[in-house]
């Protein structure tokens, strides 16, 4: 067929139909190579380039939440924009450019329709699938569902929470290194700090660290994973991000006291409007303090001392399906209960060092175990039984 016998026909999809196409194109690449078919597919893709690159950035990052649309979008414009550090011409302000973006594409709520550019998604796809292989790490090694959640996985809106954290810690990650922020103690970079850490919620920034804290501990026993192929990119943010920890900590530790006290919704107001995107009236001073919540993930009180010793325990993870999961699941699981727990007056912190006694609250059988529920066993025996 001749290309004269084509071009009329093109020529008269309908626009709608022409903007599907466009959205459903692999790549940023194949959209300007379909927009050449025509001067009026060109047109088209200009006049609707804010509907196109939101539908395609929703199918590329396989989420529909607007609060990953919208942070995957400003990690990409972060990695595209040239201007951060202006130190090599203005030594007293070498922070101004990337301040002017944090003040232009920072604030929260949505952006004007002329934010969302086409061309600023270039990288979206490698980075999307970036963001699903370290989610599948999270998933399936950091981030344990209660027992009676397992065969269920994590939901739609769970999922969404964790993927606007891993855009978070590129984003972040990304506008630190381009900026030229020095990893030490540096009075002039605090403003810049400031900035950054005002593009979020205070809980959005506090969950950031939490799950940054336990990507780095478990890449660090998954040294393979650390030089994976497939999600270098992301891997690489991550330690660059983790070389700013004592940032991140000072302000961990200056605004936990507060998000553990404070009704001050606005410290939970995320970066996009979503009421259900934090689920805790308030977050634990000290991970610690929510140490009770251990029984209601351990399949098994034999698990207790394993995972007490390992990273997995470390920095509070059990309670993390506590801080992303859904209201009605999290509640449906403190209504249910704790799997076991200590003989009253155990401290926990300290159970092992004695001769402690487990208390089983739901039926051990369910755990190949002996006894019903209200069975008082002593530890040891029931590991020495199950050796």
């Amino acid at each position: 067929m001749s290309e004269n016998n084509v071009r009329p026909g093109l020529a008269r999809l309908p626009t709608e139909l022409v903007i599907e196409i466009f959205s459903d194109l692999p790549d940023i690449e194949s959209m300007q190579n379909f927009a050449l078919a025509s001067k009026n597919y060109q047109d088209i893709l200009t006049a609707n380039q804010c509907v196109i690159a939101r539908r395609f950035a929703t199918r590329t990052t396989k989420d529909t939440d607007a609060g990953v649309v919208r942070l995957a979008f400003l990690t990409c414009k972060a990695r595209d924009f040239r201007y951060f550090y202006n130190g090599y011409g203005d030594e007293e302000g070498p922070y101004d450019g990337g301040l002017d973006f944090l003040e232009k594409y920072g604030q929260r709520g949505d952006w004007p329709s002329r934010y969302y550019q086409v061309h600023a998604l270039t990288l979206l796809p490698r980075l999307s699938n970036e963001v699903e292989i370290v989610l599948g790490w999270v998933i399936e090694f950091m981030a344990p569902l209660p027992p009676g959640l397992e065969d269920e996985g994590f939901t739609c809106t769970e999922l969404s929470r964790q993927r606007r954290l891993l855009y978070m810690i590129d984003f972040i990650s990304t506008c630190l290194a381009k900026s030229k922020v020095p990893q030490g103690n540096n009075p002039a970079s605090a403003v810049f700090f400031n900035a950054l850490w005002d593009s979020f919620s205070q809980v959005e920034v506090f969950l950031m660290y939490e799950l940054l804290s336990r990507v780095v501990q478990f890449l660090g026993t998954r040294l393979d994973l650390i030089v994976w192929p497939g999600a270098k990119v992301l891997v690489r943010s991550i330690f660059v991000l983790w070389g700013y920890k004592q940032h991140l900590e000072a302000f961990i530790v200056a605004t936990r006291e507060e998000l553990s006290t404070s009704e001050n919704r606005a410290l939970r107001i995320p970066l996009t409007d979503d009421p259900e995107a934090f689920v805790k009236d308030k977050l634990p001073a000290d991970p610690e303090e929510e140490g009770h919540l251990m029984g209601f993930y351990y399949y098994s009180p034999l698990q207790y001392d394993s995972l007490t010793k390992g990273y997995l325990h470390l920095r509070g993870l059990h309670y993390w399906f506590f801080l992303i999961g859904d209201k009605d699941r999290c509640e449906s699981v403190l209504k249910r209960g704790p799997v076991w727990t200590w003989e009253t007056g155990t401290n926990a912190l300290q159970a092992l060092l004695g001769d402690p006694v487990v208390v089983w609250q739901q039926d051990p059988a369910l755990f190949n175990c002996p006894g019903k529920i209200g069975t008082k066993v002593p530890y040891y025996e029931l590991c020495n039984e199950r050796s």
